[in-house]
């Protein structure tokens, strides 16, 4: 689930989402995590839109980092984690999406690729 105003952040919508095992997704743009980082349900879904890189759209490796130490917190080894970087014209998110998983491997995760 992935609503988009912050008129959805309540104690009542986090319990609902919680009891039928959906998962709200995260989200992060321009460097600002969009909405609360509650896990509702039994695996994770990432969104980034639009990182502040030097490159257009582009995440650098500390904002990478952080939301692999922030996944790493919520989620252990035994759940999936969808992550998917917005798609946009000069490429950036397959290379964020490549780093990523690169980085991943460094840190021990296990790390699936569909594609």
């Amino acid at each position: 689930v992935e609503p988009r105003h912050e008129s959805w952040w309540t104690d009542e919508v986090r319990s609902v989402l919680e009891g039928h095992n959906a998962t709200l997704c995260w989200a992060d743009r321009k460097n600002r995590i969009l909405n609360p980082l509650w896990r509702t349900g039994d695996f994770g879904y990432l969104r980034l839109h639009d990182g502040t890189a030097r490159r257009p759209m582009s995440y650098g490796t500390r904002a990478i980092d952080s939301w692999l130490r922030r996944l790493t917190e919520t989620y252990d080894d035994s759940c999936d984690v969808y992550v998917y970087f917005n798609n946009d014209p000069g490429c950036a998110a397959i290379d964020n999406a490549v780093t990523m998983i690169r980085r991943a491997q460094r840190m021990g995760l296990p790390v699936k690729t569909v594609g």
